[in-house]
């Protein structure tokens, strides 16, 4: 099966212009041979499959939401990694076309629910009673089938009472992966705080096993909506 770790150091070392078309789209036969797999993950079923070996797979969804993080880096904000790069120039309709190409689709939630939604921004309302509402979806989230597989990144709006915006913009984000630059992370496998720089893959395999397995029961398993 082909290694979605492949592409996500593609993009890295891609210095030209249009990452969509000179990597992500050449890749495509790759993609979809892997997903051919991969998709199985997104079934209802899918649970069963832990009685079973997959670590390979696990290896490969993790791989490949690496690459989903490192297509958001253009649209994040801020200075946590100490990198001055910005991502691949890449537009959020080409992201979103290519998830979609992966036989993912959006999500439709248009009621705030955190495990839906990655909250970005505030807007503190002046009523400290207002209940957390869903603004604007800065980009979007997407499912594999009943998979939950990335987070929509949204602006919500509530008041002081029930979210507080200096904490819910700042506040740690616990996740398998470092790559954001608007906040820092905690990983999952020791709470120890990890932050961007090494964009690399470059982890102990203990601790990355560790991390994807944690992270595919824990949060990726089907959720049905």
């Amino acid at each position: 099966m082909p290694d979605f770790r492949e592409l996500y150091e593609e993009l890295l070392n891609y210095e030209g212009e249009s990452p969509f078309r000179d990597v992500l789209m050449p890749w495509q036969d790759k993609a979809y041979q892997a997903m051919s797999v991969l998709q199985t993950y997104g079934e209802n079923q899918a649970r069963s499959l832990l009685r079973e070996n997959i670590v390979e797979h696990l290896w490969e969804l993790y791989a490949l939401s690496r690459v989903s993080d490192i297509l958001l880096l253009p649209f994040q904000k801020g200075n946590y990694d100490g990198s001055s790069w910005e991502g691949p120039n890449i537009k959020l309709e080409e992201r979103d076309e290519y998830l979609s190409s992966l036989g993912m689709r959006a999500i439709e939630q248009e009621i705030f629910h955190p495990f839906f939604h990655e909250i970005v921004e505030v807007m503190q309302s002046p009523d400290p009673d207002e209940p957390i509402s869903l603004d604007i979806v800065m980009w979007s989230g997407f499912m594999l089938g009943s998979l939950l597989f990335c987070r929509a990144g949204v602006r919500v709006r509530g008041g002081v009472g029930q979210i507080k915006k200096e904490i819910a913009e700042r506040s740690k984000l616990i996740s398998p992966s470092d790559a954001r630059i608007a906040r820092s992370a905690i990983s999952l496998t020791d709470g120890e705080v990890i932050h961007s720089g090494a964009r690399g893959l470059g982890a102990t395999m203990k601790t990355i096993l560790h991390s994807i397995t944690t992270w595919t029961v824990k949060w990726m398993l089907p959720y049905r909506l």
